[in-house]
C-alpha cells in the first residue's frame, strides 16, 4: 500500500461520521489505527494532514478562537461532530490542527509564551484528551514525546512509562516510531523501574534505540543500583570516552554539572578523549576519599539522589501545562519583553531567555539541585496549609558549618518548582524551629525594634548559605552526635612499612550514647589511604573492641581513651581519611591528614614523618621499630610540661645532623613561632629511631603546627610537620 493511500484511508476512516444528531457512532479507530500504523515514518506526522481529520466547524474554531476552543468542543459534544470530543483520534487531531494553523509546540522549551498562551495549551488538552480515551493511544504519545522530550515528562513519570508500554505492547508501529518510544521506555524504566527491569529492556531493545557509548552509560547506573560501586565507577568513566553518537557524552557532562561545578564542566569539555577515563573516575572517586567512604560510594549515592530529585522536584508537567493561570502567564510574557529576557525583579529563573521565550529549560528546580548536591537534608521547617506549597527551608549540618536554605515560589502561575531565595517575614516563626536566630528576629519584628539594617544582614546571610551550598557537595557519613576526637596519622609504626593511627575519644561521649556495657566498647574504623599519584593504596573497614576500666563513680567529663590501629603502606607521601565511630553509626567523626611519609628499611639518607609524645604516662603504649613509647595525639599543659619528638634518620649514622624545631600556632602562620629549638643530632645507626624533648608550657589550648627541619646532608634539609592540640 502507497503512503498516500495508507494516509487517505485514515482520513476517511475517521471523517466519515454519520450526520445524525444524539445517535453519532465513534468512527472505526482499531481500522484507522492499521492504516496509520502501515504508512511510512512521515505519514501522520505532517501536521496538516492530521489537520483534515477535524470537521471544518473545529478548524475554524482552532484558527480564530484558539483560546475559546474549550467551550467550542463541550458545544459540539452534543452536535453532530460529538465523535471528535470523544475519540482518542478526534484529540490528536485536535492538536494537529491547531499546530497546523498557527506552529508547533515543540519541543517545549523552544516555544514562546505568546504560542503557549493561545493555541499551544488547546493542544495539550487535546493530547491530553486523547489519553484519557485511550491511555495507549501511540499517535499521541509519539507526538508528545517530541513536544515534551525526555528528561520533561508530560504527565507523571510512572503514567507515562505506563502509556507508552500499553503502546508498544499492541504490536505494528512504524520503525522511528517504535524505536523512539523503545528509547523512551528504557530511560523511564531507569528512572522509575527495578534494576532488573531495566536491564532486561536494555538487553532487548530493536537496534538504533541506544548506542554504544550510551548502553555503557546505563550498565554503570544499572550496576550502582545493585550495589557494585567500584564497578560502577569504572564503567561509567569508561562511557565518558566511548565515541560516536549518542547522548553519553552529555549525561555525563550534565552529571558533572550537577555534582561538581562549571570548572569541573569546562575541564572535562577542555580533555582529550583519551583523557577522560582517567579524569571522570578520579572526579568521583575523589569525592569518595573526601567523605571518607568506599571507593565509588559518591556515584551509587548520586544514582540514588537522581531518581529521588526526578520524583520530588521535577519542574515540568502536564498539570502545569493546562492548570497555569492565563493571566499570570500574561504578566511574565510581558515582563520578559519589558526586560529584556527577565521578570521585574526575579534574579534566578529558568522562564525567560532571548526572544520572550518563558517556558523552562531546566529539569529540577533549586531544591533538586541541592538535594543532588548534599542530600537530605538534617531538618525541614513545617509551614501551615498552603503555605507549605509555596516555600521550603532545609537546615543541614556540613562538615563545614550548619547552612540554612530557603526556597520560594518566584511568582503565581510559574511551574511547580521552588528556587533559592531571601527568608520574609511570613517565614521567620517556621524557621525558628530551625535556627534560634529567626525566633528572636520574629519577636523584635512584632514589637517593631526590628532596624533595616538588621534585616538586610539576615537577608545577607541567607544569600551566603545558599552559594555555599550550590559551590560544594558530599556525602558524608551523619551521626546522631559527634564524637570528641583528637586523632592523628603516623607514617611510622611498629615495623618499616606500616602507618599508625591514633586517637583519643571521649569516654563520656562513647559510654553514654555508643554502648549499654560500661566496660566494653567496639569502635568501627574506616581509613581511606591514597598515595600522590591519586591511587588508593589502602581501603579499611574494620571493627576493633577495647575493655574500659571500671569507673564506680561514673565517668569523669575530662576522660579520653586512647586507641590505636597499624595499616600496612607501601613507601611514599601519602593522604590518609579516618572516619572513627562506633558501629551503630550513632556518634562519630572524621579526621584528614595530607603529606604522611612512610619509609621502608633503606640505606639511603632520609628523615621519616614525625611522632608526638606526651610527656609522662599519658596516652597508650605503643613500639616503634623496636622502641617502646607512649602515644597520644593531644597534649595537656597541667599534666605535661613537655613534648616529645620522635623521627627515624637515615642514612646518617656517625655524622652530625642540624635539627631545628619551630612551633607555630594555626592561623597565625605570620607571627613568630610560640616555640623555637635548634639543636645538633648524631645517629647512631643506619636506621636511628631519635627523640627530642620540647617545652610547650608556654603554649595555650589550641592547635599549632609543628616543623622538624633537618640538613641531612650538608645544603640539604627535610623538612616534617605534624599538627600539635593542646587541650
Amino acid at each position: 500500500m502507497s503512503h498516500l493511500r495508507a494516509c487517505f484511508i485514515a482520513l476517511q476512516l475517521v471523517v466519515a461520521a454519520p450526520a445524525v444528531v444524539g445517535a453519532q457512532s465513534v468512527p472505526d479507530t482499531a481500522a484507522a489505527w492499521a492504516a496509520w500504523a502501515q504508512a511510512p515514518a512521515d505519514g501522520l506526522t505532517d501536521p496538516s494532514a492530521a489537520a483534515a481529520l477535524l470537521p471544518v466547524k473545529l478548524r475554524t474554531a482552532a484558527r480564530l478562537q484558539p483560546q475559546g476552543l474549550s467551550a467550542t468542543l463541550d458545544t459540539a459534544a452534543s452536535l453532530r461532530y460529538g465523535w471528535a470530543y470523544r475519540s482518542p483520534w478526534g484529540g490528536f487531531a485536535l492538536a494537529r490542527a491547531l499546530q497546523s494553523e498557527h506552529s508547533s509546540c515543540g519541543p517545549i522549551e523552544d516555544v514562546t509564551t505568546k504560542a503557549f498562551l493561545f493555541w499551544c495549551r488547546r493542544a495539550f488538552a487535546g493530547y491530553l484528551r486523547s489519553l484519557e480515551l485511550d491511555s495507549a493511544f501511540a499517535p499521541t504519545i509519539a507526538d508528545l514525546d517530541q513536544i515534551v522530550p525526555y528528561p520533561r515528562v508530560w504527565a507523571d513519570a510512572s503514567y507515562e512509562l505506563a502509556a507508552v508500554s500499553g503502546a508498544l505492547a499492541r504490536g505494528s508501529l512504524p520503525t522511528d516510531v517504535r524505536v523512539r518510544l523503545e528509547r523512551l521506555q528504557l530511560l523511564l524504566t531507569m528512572e522509575r523501574g527495578s534494576p532488573a527491569e531495566a536491564r532486561a529492556l536494555l538487553a532487548g531493545v530493536v537496534p538504533g534505540v541506544v548506542t554504544d557509548g550510551e548502553r555503557t552509560y546505563f550498565e554503570a547506573f544499572l550496576l550502582a543500583a545493585v550495589g557494585s560501586p567500584e564497578a560502577a565507577t569504572r564503567t561509567y568513566a569508561r562511557a565518558s570516552a566511548v565515541m560516536g553518537k549518542g547522548e553519553h557524552v552529555g549525561w555525563v557532562l550534565r552529571d558533572i554539572a550537577w555534582v561538581g561545578g562549571t570548572a569541573d564542566s569546562t575541564t572535562f569539555t577542555a580533555l582529550p578523549v583519551d583523557q577522560r577515563q582517567s579524569w571522570v573516575e578520579a572526579f568521583w572517586l575523589d569525592r569518595d576519599f573526601d567523605d571518607g567512604n568506599a571507593a565509588g560510594s559518591r556515584l551509587v549515592e548520586h544514582a540514588r539522589r537522581w531518581r529521588i530529585a526526578l520524583d520530588r522536584y521535577r519542574m515540568f508537567d502536564a498539570e502545569y501545562l493546562l492548570g497555569t493561570d492565563m493571566a499570570a502567564l500574561g504578566a511574565v510574557f510581558d515582563a520578559c519583553v519589558a526586560e529584556g529576557g527577565t521578570p521585574d525583579g526575579v534574579e534566578v529563573t529558568p522562564f525567560c531567555v532571548a526572544g520572550g521565550r518563558d517556558l523552562p529549560t531546566i529539569v529540577i528546580d533549586d531544591r533538586g539541585m541541592t538535594y543532588l548536591r548534599h542530600g537530605e537534608a538534617q531538618q525541614l521547617a513545617k509551614y501551615p496549609g498552603i503555605q507549605s506549597l509555596r516555600a521550603d527551608t532545609w537546615l543541614y549540618t556540613l562538615r563545614e558549618r550548619p547552612a540554612l536554605v530557603h526556597f520560594a515560589v518566584l511568582l503565581p502561575g510559574l511551574p511547580p518548582g521552588m528556587f533559592f531565595s531571601p527568608l520574609a517575614y511570613g517565614d521567620w516563626m517556621a524557621t525558628c524551629e530551625l535556627a534560634a536566630l529567626y525566633c528572636v528576629l520574629d519577636a523584635r519584628r512584632t514589637l517593631k525594634s526590628l532596624s533595616p539594617e538588621r534585616v538586610t544582614r539576615v537577608k545577607e546571610l541567607t544569600i551566603q548559605d545558599e552559594r555555599f551550598l550550590a559551590s560544594t557537595d558530599g556525602a558524608v557519613q551523619r551521626f546522631d552526635s559527634k564524637l570528641q576526637m583528637a586523632a592523628n596519622a603516623i607514617g611510622l609504626g611498629s615495623r618499616p612499612g606500616v602507618a599508625t593511627m591514633v586517637a583519643d575519644v571521649s569516654l563520656r561521649d562513647l559510654v553514654a550514647r555508643a554502648t549499654d556495657d560500661p566496660t566494653r566498647l567496639a569502635l568501627r574504623w574506616q581509613v581511606r589511604i591514597r598515595n600522590a599519584a591519586n591511587e588508593w593504596v589502602v581501603s579499611l573497614d574494620t571493627i576493633r573492641r577495647y575493655r574500659l576500666p571500671p569507673a564506680p563513680k561514673g565517668v569523669p567529663a575530662d576522660a579520653y581513651l586512647t586507641v590505636m590501629l597499624e595499616v600496612p603502606v607501601p613507601a611514599g607521601t601519602h593522604d590518609v581519611k579516618l572516619v572513627l565511630s562506633d558501629t551503630t553509626g550513632r556518634i562519630g567523626a572524621e579526621y584528614f591528614r595530607a603529606g604522611v611519609v612512610v619509609e621502608e628499611r633503606s640505606a639511603t639518607v632520609g628523615l621519616s614523618d614525625l611522632i608526638l609524645l606526651p610527656d609522662g604516662e599519658q596516652g597508650a603504649a605503643a613500639t616503634i621499630e623496636g622502641t617502646p613509647i607512649r602515644l597520644s595525639p593531644a597534649l595537656t599543659p597541667g599534666r605535661a610540661k613537655f613534648i616529645g619528638i620522635g623521627y627515624i634518620l637515615t642514612g646518617a649514622a656517625g655524622r652530625d645532623v642540624p635539627v631545628s624545631v619551630t612551633v607555630t600556632e594555626v592561623g597565625k602562620e605570620r607571627d613568630a613561632p610560640a616555640v623555637q629549638v635548634a639543636f645538633v643530632d648524631r645517629p647512631q645507626s643506619a636506621r636511628d629511631f631519635r627523640t627530642q624533648r620540647v617545652g610547650i608550657a608556654e603554649l595555650k589550648k589550641g592547635v599549632y603546627t609543628l616543623q622538624l627541619s633537618a640538613e641531612v646532608e650538608p645544603g640539604s634539609r627535610l623538612v616534617r610537620r605534624q599538627v600539635l592540640v593542646v587541650r
